[in-house]
């Protein structure tokens, strides 16, 4: 299957990688991966043999005071926690993306899992969900990691 494009704003290729100059950021994706790109944000998404399609979104919020990383985290947490189609939290924890300290969690949403991460750099917060059905989540999570570890964090281009 090859790779269908779409990048409107900001985002370019060089083989598997992709650059969001604008967003800061740029990632790797394998090849049945498709981009849509936007103001504030960036979704990838792949549909599987077995007919699952999976997301991963990076989301932009500029700040000129950025918060603590766990305070956006609780942020973060309490408006989950208000969608009445919220299940509940799964795990939590902390990781690096690009050397930067990530705080990440997982949920469940109606019938979909969620990780969410969260890091902040040059006043951006980036958050970071994967997406999936509940039963198909497990599945693609190496894949959500692959993923997650080839993102580059540069300077914002305006």
């Amino acid at each position: 299957m090859s790779l269908v494009l779409t990048l409107p704003v900001s985002g370019y290729s060089e083989e598997n990688r992709y650059f969001f100059h604008q967003k800061g950021f740029s990632i790797c994706l394998p090849d049945n991966w498709k981009a849509l790109d936007s103001n504030d944000f960036v979704i990838f998404t792949a549909r599987h043999p077995d007919n699952n399609v999976i997301d991963i979104s990076v989301s932009l919020n500029h700040r000129t005071e950025p918060p603590t990383l766990d305070q956006w985290m609780e942020t973060t947490l309490s408006v989950y926690k208000k969608y009445p189609q919220f299940k509940g939290i799964e795990d939590k924890g902390e990781t690096t993306i690009d050397t930067i300290k990530s705080k990440w969690f997982t949920c469940f949403i109606d019938d979909t899992k969620q990780m969410r991460q969260v890091l902040i750099n040059n006043h951006v917060v980036y958050e970071i969900t994967c997406k999936a059905k509940r039963e198909a989540f497990e599945t693609y999570y190496a894949t959500f990691v692959d993923i997650l570890q080839t993102i580059e964090l540069h300077e914002i281009e305006y």
